[in-house]
């Protein structure tokens, strides 16, 4: 998985994102993908604190990403 990104202050442009097309034996992981990525795609925000990314889209978060110790 790949793809491109902007940002300015702390607006951020996630995609377009790409991958393989070669597909997972496991169908729940081909759509664990797919919302990751959509979710990536939507993203027009993010809140850096502490050791935390917060993806935002509108006043939604899509995800929140820790450093792994």
């Amino acid at each position: 998985m790949s793809g491109a990104f902007t940002h300015k202050g702390s607006a951020l442009h996630v995609g377009p994102m790409l991958s393989t097309k070669m597909a997972c034996a496991d169908t729940a992981l081909n759509r664990q993908e797919q919302t990751f990525t959509a979710a990536l795609e939507s993203v027009d925000r993010f809140d850096r604190t502490g050791g935390a990314l917060s993806l935002f889209h509108g006043a939604t978060r899509v995800a929140r990403l820790v450093a792994a110790p």
